[in-house]
């Protein structure tokens, strides 16, 4: 393999790494692509970052139940403060262990979250001695973090997704509800 065949792997290796596979959520609205976080390293840090809009690339508009509708677009621009939920669809890379004199220990609480479309189920992740109470009701982060997410739909209950990590826009919560320590 020629050098600028194996510089060509190395870029599409790292492209690869950079695009997180996403499910995003509005009231009326389900679509599937992926998303190119660019320089950093956590999805969350990424939509924290953002100036008002996300680009999504390959761009599918999903059904009501979640199938690929014909509806494709190589890139489309979304209004972040209309979406409700931002899920991982896949497992990102492992990152680097962190440094022992860096980590920050954390506790698990299981949260029940409504919007006006949904129920979102999960955990997440408080300091300790972190009020979960607080840190619901507070405005920010815009997006809050979850993780073990499980989506029912208000129109059909029936109609249910699971994603093990999912940000969750606080603009659209009606009601928040703390369910109890999630490591028990």
């Amino acid at each position: 393999m020629t050098a600028m065949a194996w510089a060509d792997v190395r870029v599409e290796l790292t492209r690869r790494q950079l695009l997180r596979r996403v499910e995003i959520m509005g009231l009326n609205l389900r679509l599937s692509g992926a998303v190119d976080i660019g320089s950093f390293t956590r999805l969350t840090d990424f939509v924290m970052s953002l100036p008002g809009s996300l680009r999504l690339e390959d761009a599918t508009v999903l059904n009501r139940r979640g199938t690929p509708t014909t509806d494709v677009l190589p890139e489309l621009r979304l209004y972040a403060e209309q979406l409700v939920l931002i899920a991982e669809t896949e497992a990102p890379p492992s990152e680097p262990p962190a440094v022992p004199d860096v980590f920050v220990s954390k506790r698990q609480e299981a949260v029940t979250l409504l919007t006006t479309a949904h129920v979102v189920r999960g955990t997440i992740s408080l300091y300790p001695g972190a009020s979960a109470s607080a840190y619901l009701l507070s405005p920010e982060p815009a997006f809050m973090p979850m993780q073990d997410v499980t989506v029912r739909w208000l129109a059909d209950r029936r109609l249910r997704r699971r994603f093990g990590f999912a940000l969750v826009n606080r603009r659209h919560l009606v009601g928040v509800a703390v369910d109890g320590d999630a490591s028990s």
